[in-house]
């Protein structure tokens, strides 16, 4: 297959050996290393975008709320005719916003967490990502005993969150086997 336009010389492009570094395409080894990769930079950005939406959230949520306890208070107190013992009214705003502190300063402990266990998922993805579901499955299983109904509020998110920590997990897991079968290798001069 020689022509004039092929230097002579120089090897025919199915001439190179098959193993020869092409540079622009990955190793066959390497591809499964750039899926793990990608999981767990998704994994990362998981992490992070559903951190920085707990915080938001949530921080939004206590104060509508607050502002919504309020009003509940003043809507009752005018049921019974304005005629109330303000201690007990106080006692009960003050615990009912120490509730609601409680409540929504955990979740946006929770998100604070995620997004600082954001930024090492790629050095220690397994313990990261158990760590960060077994979270976010706690956090839900609060949420639902507070509220049941809030078991099916952003069910498909809930399920985004889990399926790309468990995916995480998984790609985790194979870098670690992996890391292992090459220390072994390398221990034993393979």
């Amino acid at each position: 297959m020689h022509d004039d336009r092929i230097q002579p010389g120089r090897p025919e492009p199915f001439d190179r050996p098959f193993e020869e570094d092409r540079g622009d395409l990955p190793k066959l080894g390497s591809l499964a290393q750039a899926a793990r990769g990608n999981h767990l930079k998704q994994a990362r950005t998981t992490l992070l975008v559903v951190g920085i939406l707990m915080i938001v959230g949530q921080g939004a949520l206590f104060f509508v709320e607050m502002g919504q306890l309020r009003g509940e208070i003043d809507k009752e107190v005018r049921k019974v005719g304005g005629v109330v013992d303000q201690a007990k009214v106080n006692e009960f705003e003050a615990t009912a916003r120490r509730f609601l502190m409680l409540f929504h300063g955990g979740a946006i402990a929770v998100g604070i967490i995620f997004v600082i266990l954001s930024f090492f998922v790629e050095q220690s993805p397994v313990p990261i990502t158990v760590t960060a579901l077994s979270l976010f499955l706690a956090l839900q299983v609060i949420f639902a005993v507070v509220d049941p109904m809030n078991i099916t509020r952003g069910l498909l998110v809930k399920i985004i969150v889990i399926v790309f920590l468990a995916k995480a997990l998984q790609a985790g897991i194979a870098a670690a086997k992996e890391n292992r079968a090459i220390e072994a290798a390398a221990e034993f001069g393979g």
